[in-house]
C-alpha cells in the first residue's frame, strides 16, 4: 500500500522561507521550510548539539538543554519590523514558523506551510510570574495564546539588533549576524504527500 501511495504522487505546493543575514559585511541567504528560532530557541539548539557530542542523541539531552538554557539565556534588545507594524523591546525568544512544530514536537505557532504567511511569536523578557504561567501554555501547545506573547502574521519580518544573537533555522545554527530579514516565498516547493 505504501508503494502505491508513493506512485500516486499527490502533490501539495508549500511555502519556503528565505533568511538574509551577514557574515562580516557579506550578505548571505539561507532557505528553510519549518521554522526559525531567535534567542532562547537557538541557545537550546546550541546546547543540545554540544551535549549530544558528549552523551549521544537521547531524548533527555534536549530536555536538559532546555533547563540549562532557561537559567543561562538573557533577553536581547531588538527592533522587530513587520509588514504593517514595528516594535522595539527586550526579547527572550522569537519563534518564526512556516510549520507549527519545533524542538521535537513543541507547538510554538499556529502555522500552516500552505497559507503564504510567516507566523511570528515573540516572548518578552521573562519574569518569574510570566515563567510560572507560560510553561503550561507551552506544554499544551498554545504558547502564542499566553498574554505576554505577541503573535503576528506577516509576509516579511526584519530583526535589527544591537547585541549579537543566536539564530537557528530548522535546528541549524546561523554563522552570521544581523540585521536579519525573513521572507515567505509562497507555493515555492512541490511536495509529495
Amino acid at each position: 500500500k505504501m508503494s502505491a501511495r508513493f506512485f500516486e504522487r499527490n502533490r501539495v505546493k508549500v511555502d519556503l522561507v528565505s533568511l538574509t543575514y551577514y557574515v562580516d559585511d557579506e550578505e548571505r541567504k539561507r532557505y528553510f521550510i519549518n521554522g526559525m528560532g531567535v534567542g532562547f530557541d537557538a541557545q537550546v539548539c546550541s546546547l543540545t548539539d554540544r551535549l549530544k557530542r558528549l552523551y549521544g542523541g537521547h531524548s533527555w539531552v534536549y530536555s536538559l538543554s532546555l533547563v540549562i538554557a532557561l537559567f543561562k539565556w538573557k533577553p536581547s534588545h531588538m527592533q522587530l519590523i513587520y509588514d504593517d507594524d514595528s516594535i522595539e523591546e527586550d526579547v527572550f525568544t522569537i519563534a518564526v514558523g512556516n510549520g507549527c512544530f519545533s524542538g521535537g514536537g513543541i507547538k510554538q505557532v499556529p502555522a500552516d506551510p500552505t497559507d503564504g504567511l510567516l507566523h511570528v511569536n515573540v516572548v518578552p523578557r521573562l519574569t518569574f510570574k510570566i515563567l510560572s504561567t507560560i510553561i503550561g501554555n507551552l506544554i499544551r501547545g498554545e504558547l502564542w495564546k499566553h498574554p505576554a506573547c505577541t503573535m503576528k502574521t506577516t509576509k516579511r519580518f526584519k530583526i535589527k539588533n544591537r547585541q549579537s544573537l543566536l539564530v537557528e533555522t530548522d535546528g541549524i545554527l546561523i554563522d552570521g549576524h544581523g540585521p536579519y530579514t525573513v521572507e515567505i516565498l509562497p507555493s515555492a516547493l512541490n511536495m509529495m504527500v
